[in-house]
């Protein structure tokens, strides 16, 4: 992107994500499911470090996201208990509560921590003191982004559950998996798949910025 400065022309790079450059293994999701006697559906589009789980029955998504938490490769899956959010993985699981009024934000350890971040705050904290804290971690932004994956329209049919892979691991199509070897994917909640890069050469941009925020520094 270029804009001009007067007679001199400011030219702005942006990379709209990140990508972890690790040699990548496939995680049967559907089909284990299958296997274990669920009745899911799980699209397998492009081949990406996370996953969409679609479930006929309510009843059994705690099962069914506890049963993909122990899946090799899988780092952790999430999914919807009234208002608020449950995360289960291998390490444990955790709640995410909101209020709206305020736009903020709670981490509740109920068996551990699998998003690390119990250290931050205690108790409500506003999206913007989460990004501000947790924008150079392990998993960036990583509470409020979760938690508007459930309950905000960012598509047209929400899936009940959503997984994010560990570093290594991906889901997609399994047919393409065969003619490609897949160097690298991006799409789960770590940092190396969540951060890209903003550079201009004429202003110094802050050391952190989400992406939704990037269209305004750039008109400026």
């Amino acid at each position: 992107i270029q804009s001009y400065c007067g007679k001199e022309t400011e030219i702005v790079m942006f990379s709209d994500h990140g990508m972890n450059l690790e040699e990548n293994r496939r995680v049967h999701l559907a089909s284990t499911l299958q296997q274990r006697g669920f009745d899911v559906v799980v699209p397998a589009f492009g081949l990406c470090s996370y996953a969409a789980v679609y479930c006929p029955s309510d009843q059994r998504i705690p099962e069914i996201a506890r049963a993909l938490a122990e899946l090799t490769g899988v780092d952790f899956a999430i999914y919807k208990d009234g208002t608020q959010v449950v995360v289960e993985s291998d390490r444990g699981q955790a709640r995410i509560e909101s209020e709206p009024d305020r736009a903020s934000f709670r981490y509740l350890n109920v068996s551990g921590d699998p998003l690390e971040a119990a250290q931050f705050f205690n108790g409500f904290a506003t999206d913007k003191e989460w990004f501000e804290k947790t924008a150079g971690h392990r998993y960036p932004d990583a509470v409020p982004n979760i938690y508007k994956s459930l309950f905000t329209p960012r598509v047209k049919h929400t899936a009940d559950i959503l997984v994010s892979m560990k570093d290594g691991f991906y889901y997609g199509w399994s047919r393409f998996g065969r003619f490609v070897r897949l160097a690298a994917t991006h799409g789960n909640a770590l940092q190396s798949s969540s951060n890209a890069f903003l550079m201009s050469t004429h202003r110094e941009l802050p050391a952190y910025v989400r992406a939704d925020d990037a269209k305004g520094l750039l008109r400026t």
